[in-house]
């Protein structure tokens, strides 16, 4: 510490002398303590090392407190204030210094002047002092009672003091213990308050404390029940129930449910004051409404759930002598209330079921199992029916039945055995509708088996640390020893399956509801009489009593149980009927077979539509297609969950109950396989070196490398000497045309559709179970056998041929290719049970995407055949199911568990991942696919993860300048150069100040509207005889942008140049995929159709109503004029009943004066002398289709093709095949509806001079709900730099949007707002009144957009 004319000793000496009053006087003291103040702020930290902390100590605890010269007691505050504040810096810098403070009694001094209040300024400043002090020495500040000091006038401190006093508790509040209950009764009302403080972070300090006082109370049975007697679980739970997810975050509500936890745990009057409460739907409110699915809740969060679960539910019988006696109270307490504890049981009981059918963990399935048993022991019959009829227990039992862990067996059995000796004549239907009588005798039949025996119990001998989940949850979460044994036997399961069975099922043959089994049977009969006669699918069509009676029958579907479902064949039946009669029977090669295969295809469509795409009327309130999809889902996941195996490695948890791999360093993992040629193979040479195999490699590239050198030509020339053992990889893309070999492992055929590795794998969870593999699966050598394939016909997907006008738009689409090849087109192992299911629901998806076209075209026939007379009464309107209802929550749970395992990242991925995402992506979730394209993609361009999280490395970035001027050419150069760089690009314009993250957003923003401008071509609406556009120059399309057609012939336009237009869309391409890679936003408003085109989908006549719905309406008219002209031209009307009018709403098609031109655009003709040729009944059918292919095909193909040429430049666009159109308008765009759609106030950050209860806080979050859509897009452009959130809404924008209060010099009214965009930070000027900020608001919304500027 220098100072001016003399050294630091000497300087700080000269301190010390004048901070004694009682010798320099208290004005000479303030004056060194300002000068100490001012030298400690600038000081580095090392100097106060060498400083005599005791002397300093002293003195300034003497000034703080008001001894020394002045007496006893007699304070001067402002020399007060510059001590306190010296203390601060001291034990901020130094804190081992904090217990020399303590010595001198500096903690009694501050709480005296905190506890007076006398002085505010002084009081905040001890405060802050004794914060600083708390943090060092807890201990001593409780014990000088600290906490009482400081709470006693808390709600007279600013903010940011009480921010500073919640701090102190809970430091000294770390180190409380039972000999601290006086001071914990005194502080719990004030904490209890605090929760429902509208400050984070002071809700966050409150609930510290409790969960303190919760941790270390719980075994005080007495001082738990007082402390919940002042209010801590009521006050818990309403936080817990609240709306404020800015205090209750995802942290919050973990700690708010271990306090209850806690609670619950040792006080009878938290137990009675949760149920009463109905914590049962609080909790279930506060995990679903805060949008956790099951696969991305953690684990933590789901354990914590059930402790506190388990501790309202204890099951007695389990636990430790001296907690009977409490466990008892609670169990009396439970059935004394037994109203609350029946609203408790139905929110828990159906949370539980969602969770163990969500394919869960295996931890997490024990516990909710557990707690099931808990709960159902202590459950009335009555409710326990009602329970079963409302969640459909008896078909999760039966799919946990099947299941090889035995805790889940034992616990799974417990439940059943409660079941049936509460409600013995309701459950013993339901379970054996369920088939649970035959899993039992499964279980018997295996547990008896020696064989199987001897491997579960080798298995768990090297598993059973991690295996064992009896100490997990609940009351006895602990053992007496780390010995102790697991709670279930190794011959419990056996003995309680047995006398299950010989108790419950010893005279029940099955399901006695017969009149299923009729029904069923009615449905196969039709289906199987449709198979070889066509009149049956032609009376579907035509026969309102035969629709009628299928009708009737699909809606029993719903009543019956899983297993009837399966077991009945129906599926099966329905696959063949819809593929006529060639499900799964290979490949039709004779193309007149083919075509009247395929014209019976589209009947059995057509009239499956009309009974599945029924409107729901009284009868039901779902129609056949929500039916079949629930029922197909529900069987899907209860018989078929282990069909679909991950690929886990060993830094996994290991509680997963699938098969897990050691995880090996090296970047590329290989197993060692030794190939043979089979015993009775004798035309290939035999190949015994082994070779280390890519873990990815498919069964096709391993032939590909093996062929060479085993094929008995290539053996002529070779010698065998040219042959070693090879350290090879087979690269996936070494791939035969055909197949030539048949490989075999332990003598089992391998399934081509999977590779090497997953086929070993699979074959080792068949042979032994669950299978945990150690580090020597790598160093073992897999023997494998090949052989020659006998010659069959091709499995490959079959190519359809179409002759010319009979194509409809859904028969390009996948689902009607697996209709007429009668198959999924990819390759999952066709005698699996779940092939079918999957079958069926990619059928149903398709014909719900595509209900719309399927219900109009049905109208237009009606209309040809007279039925219907008016034009008006073509237009259909049909119930459209949610995308959602097709997602398999058990496969989504199961890719989002496997993309959580380091092995994803690496390529390592199962099959059925790959092969399911590529042909039925509507299985899996939005978040799910969203995922697994950013993971995909990001091993297939070996660039940076696209997730954002928290701790993942920062992306590198390569900075541009551009000319805002000219921003299509600085784009394009710009994507020239970058569209193929793994690097983020940053942005910077010329003349503009700025650089980073927010130029670089609105970059994207800014060339995407650029691209809209009038003049360049582009789109319809721009140079088109009835285009209007805004007078802004950019082209109006209220119905989305869909590309200007250009005539073939043409190569300029209104002197615009084609290959300009072209240029343009390649650079949209380029842009389009960039803003994907770097989660920019763009201002594209696209139509509909321009996303399929994007997804590779066809564009049809049905679409142009999206995009110009007067031209889509008045095609689709014309198309069922010339449908009706045909059918009068084939068939006989003479003593038809109806009206059979050729005429276009009165007027005759002559009349209506068309020409060959495309509609609004004159100058393109649709065939050459187009603008001189008259449209009439005749060629009426010409002008539709030649219509629709300007508008939708030749007219915009070539746009359509360069814009996926510049998506490709950057990244295959196949890749985007996953999504829907509506969601790459989300991920392009940014979600449109999130501004409606969330609480304004969670997603905003008041600081600087704000609160979230500031006047002006409040002030602008009335203003922004007020906002209309275009100033909604303007604040956003504003404030962020895009016109919308990003994907998941404004909970996504990162960072935070941030207000923070403007420093102005003068009056704050004349002062306008200004932003950072790269932090999306708003300063805010302290407006008088609402009206005003609003005009200031909106002002430089409009006025701030389009540079960048400091403020």
């Amino acid at each position: 510490m220098d100072a001016p004319g003399g050294d630091g000793a000497d300087f700080y000496a000269d301190i010390l002398r004048n901070l004694d009053p009682g010798a320099a006087g208290f004005a000479s003291a303030g004056a060194a303590l300002s000068a100490l103040c001012d030298a400690f702020a600038i000081v580095p930290d090392e100097f106060f090392d060498s400083l005599a902390i005791d002397d300093l100590a002293r003195h300034l605890v003497d000034l703080a407190s008001g001894r020394g010269g002045g007496g006893e007691g007699a304070v001067d505050p402002s020399v007060a204030v510059l001590a306190a504040r010296a203390i601060t810096l001291v034990c901020d810098a130094s804190p081992d210094s904090a217990g020399a403070f303590v010595r001198r009694g500096v903690v009694p001094a501050l709480c005296a002047h905190v506890a007076s209040i006398k002085y505010m300024d002084l009081a905040e400043q001890c405060l802050r002092a004794l914060e600083k002090i708390s943090l060092e020495r807890p201990e001593k500040c409780l014990s000088a009672g600290i906490v009482p000091a400081v709470l006693k006038h808390f709600d007279f401190f600013s903010l940011s003091t009480q921010r500073v006093v919640v701090s102190i508790m809970s430091n000294v509040f770390s180190v409380i213990n039972l000999e601290h209950s006086s001071l914990v009764i005194e502080a719990v009302p004030v904490l209890c308050n605090l929760l429902q403080s509208e400050e984070k972070q002071i809700v966050d300090g409150a609930l510290d404390c409790l969960l303190v006082i919760g941790q270390v109370f719980h075994t005080s049975p007495k001082l738990c029940d007082e402390i919940c007697m002042l209010g801590v679980v009521a006050h818990s739970v309403q936080l817990m129930n609240s709306n404020n997810s800015r205090s209750l975050d995802r942290d919050n509500l973990l700690y708010l449910i271990q306090l209850l936890g806690f609670l619950a745990s040792g006080s009878i009057i938290a137990v009675r004051i949760l149920f009463e409460l109905n914590i049962g739907s609080v909790l279930s409110g506060a995990l679903t409404s805060r949008n956790l699915s099951f696969h991305n809740l953690e684990l933590d969060l789901i354990y914590d759930v059930l402790n506190l679960v388990n501790q309202l539910i204890p099951m007695v019988e389990t636990c430790n002598q001296e907690k009977t006696q409490l466990l008892q109270q609670k169990k009396k307490t439970i059935l004394e209330n037994h109203i609350h504890f029946h609203q408790f049981v139905t929110n828990i009981v159906f949370l539980s079921i969602q969770f163990v059918g969500s394919n869960a963990k295996l931890a997490v399935s024990y516990g909710f199992l557990c707690m099931l048993c808990n709960i159902f022991s202590l459950s009335t019959p009555e409710l326990l029916v009602e329970l079963s009829k409302t969640t459909n227990i008896s078909s999760l039992l039966a799919s946990l039945s099947a299941h090889k862990d035995h805790q889940i067996l034992f616990h799974t059995l417990k439940i059943a055995e409660i079941l049936l000796e509460k409600a013995p004549d309701f459950h013993l239907i339901s379970f054996c509708k369920e088939g649970l009588v035959n899993f039992i005798d499964a279980i018997i039949l295996r547990e008896r088996n020696p064989q199987q025996s001897k491997l579960r119990k080798d298995k768990d001998k090297s598993n059973v640390a991690n295996s064992c989940y009896c100490y997990s949850f609940g009351s006895d979460s602990s053992p007496s020893s780390d010995k102790e044994a697991c709670r279930v036997g190794k011959e419990a399961v056996l003995a309680l399956a047995e006398s299950i069975r010989n108790t419950f099922f010893s005279t029940t043959s099955g399901s006695k509801n017969g009149g299923f089994v009729r029904i069923l049977q009615n449905l196969k009969d039709f289906f199987s009489i449709s198979n070889n006669n066509y009149n049956a699918t032609k009376s579907l069509t035509k026969d309102g009593q035969t629709r009628e009676k299928i009708c009737d029958a699909l809606h029993q579907v719903k009543a019956m149980s899983n297993l009837e479902f399966v077991d009945s064949g129906i599926i099966r039946s329905l696959a063949c009927y819809l593929s006529n009669g060639r499900f799964l029977k290979g490949e039709i090669k004779d193309t007149d077979k083919l075509l009247k295969h395929l014209h019976e295809v589209e009947m059995r469509l057509d009239a499956f539509a009309c009974i599945a795409l029924l409107i729901p009327d009284q009868r039901s309130e779902e129609n056949i297609l929500s039916i079949l999809v629930r029922k197909l889902q529900d069987a899907l996941h209860a018989s078929c969950c282990d069909n679909f195996s991950l690929i886990l490695s060993d830094n996994y948890q290991s509680e997963l109950k699938h098969v897990t791999i050691p995880l090996r360093n090296s970047e590329f993992m290989k197993i060692k396989v030794q190939f043979r040629r089979a015993v009775r193979e004798k035309n290939l040479a035999n190949f015994d070196d082994v070779l280390a195999i890519d873990l990815n490699s498919p069964l096709e590239a391993i032939e590909a490398l093996l062929w060479p050198h085993i094929s008995s030509n290539f053996l002529k020339g070779l010698k065998k000497s040219t042959r070693s053992k090879t350290n090879a990889t087979a690269p996936r893309e070494l791939t035969k045309e055909t197949s030539e070999l048949r490989f075999y492992y332990k003598h089992k055929r391998l399934n081509r559709s999977l590779t090497l590795f997953e086929s070993i794998l699979r074959e080792k969870t068949d042979a032994e179970g669950d299978l945990f593999v150690n580090s020597s699966f790598f160093d073992e050598i897999h023997v494998v056998t090949y052989l020659s394939a006998r010659k069959a016909s091709s499995t490959s997907s079959q190519k359809l041929h179409y002759t010319s006008g009979s194509i409809l738009p859904w028969q390009k689409h996948s689902f009607f290719s697996s209709m007429v090849i009668g198959r999924i087109p990819c390759e999952l192992e066709q005698l699996s049970p779940s092939y079918d299911i999957l079958f069926i629901l990619k059928i149903l998806e398709g014909l719900n995407r595509f209900s719309f076209q399927i219900s109009t075209q049905e109208r237009i026939d009606e209309f040809a055949e007279g039925k219907i007379k008016s034009f008006d009464d073509i237009k259909t309107s049909n119930f459209l199911m949610p995308q959602s209802e097709f997602v398999s929550i058990m496969l989504a749970n199961k890719l989002e568990q496997q993309m959580k395992d380091s092995l994803f990242e690496k390529g390592v991925t199962p099959s059925w991942c790959i092969h399911l995402m590529a042909a039925s992506p509507f299985l899996f979730s939005f978040d799910t696919r969203w995922k697994y394209f950013c993971i995909t993609l990001c091993n297939a361009l070996q660039n940076r993860l696209f997730l954002s999280e928290p701790n993942s490395k920062e992306p590198a970035s390569k900075k541009y300048k551009v000319d805002r001027e000219q921003i299509l050419q600085s784009a394009s150069l710009v994507m020239a150069s970058h569209a193929r760089s793994m690097d983020l690009i940053e942005i910077e314009y010329h003349g503009e100040a700025g650089t980073g993250r927010g130029p670089a957003v609105e970059f994207y923003t800014t060339s995407s509207r650029e691209l809209q401008k009038v003049g360049l071509g582009l789109w319809r609406g721009d140079c088109s005889e009835k285009g209007v556009v805004h007078a802004d120059g950019y082209v109006f399309a209220p119905f989305g942008l869909f590309p200007h057609p250009w005539s073939v012939a043409g190569s300029s336009s209104g002197g615009i140049d084609f290959s300009d237009v072209l240029k343009h869309f390649f650079l949209l391409g380029q842009l389009v995929a960039r803003a994907i890679l770097d989660g920019r936003i763009l201002d594209l408003p696209l139509s509909k159709p321009f996303y399929k085109a994007m997804l590779d989908q066809e564009i049809d006549m049905y679409d142009i109503e999206s995009f110009d719905p007067e031209l889509g309406k008045i095609m689709i008219e014309f198309q069922a004029l010339v449908k009706r002209k045909k059918y009068l031209e084939t068939n006989s009307v003479e003593n038809s009943p109806h009206v059979f009018d050729l005429s276009y709403r009165n007027l005759a098609i002559e009349d209506l004066c068309l020409q060959f031109t495309l509609p609004g655009y004159c100058d393109y003709d649709l065939k050459p002398g187009g603008s001189s040729k008259m449209v009439n009944l005749d060629n009426l059918e010409e002008y539709v289709s030649l219509v629709v292919d300007a508008t939708t095909g030749s007219g915009v193909s070539r746009q359509l093709e360069a814009f996926k040429s510049g998506i490709n430049k950057v990244f295959p666009i196949k890749t985007l095949k996953i999504f829907t159109e509506e969601e790459l308008e989300r991920i392009l765009c940014g979600e449109q509806d999130a501004w409606a759609s969330c609480n304004l106030v969670e997603h905003i950050q008041f600081d600087h001079g704000y609160t979230a209860v500031s006047p002006a806080a409040i002030n602008l979050l009335e203003i922004m709900r007020e906002f209309s859509r275009d100033e909604q897009r303007a604040f956003l452009q504003f404030v962020t730099g895009a016109p919308r959130v990003p994907l998941g809404g404004f909970s996504s924008l990162n960072p935070k949007l941030t207000v923070v209060q403007k420093q102005c010099d003068g009056d704050a009214n004349l002062e306008l707002p200004s932003v950072n965009i790269c932090h999306h930070f708003l300063k805010l000027p302290p407006y008088t009144t609402k009206e005003k900020m609003r005009e200031k608001l909106l002002y430089a919304m409009t006025e701030g957009v389009g540079a960048l500027l400091l403020s």
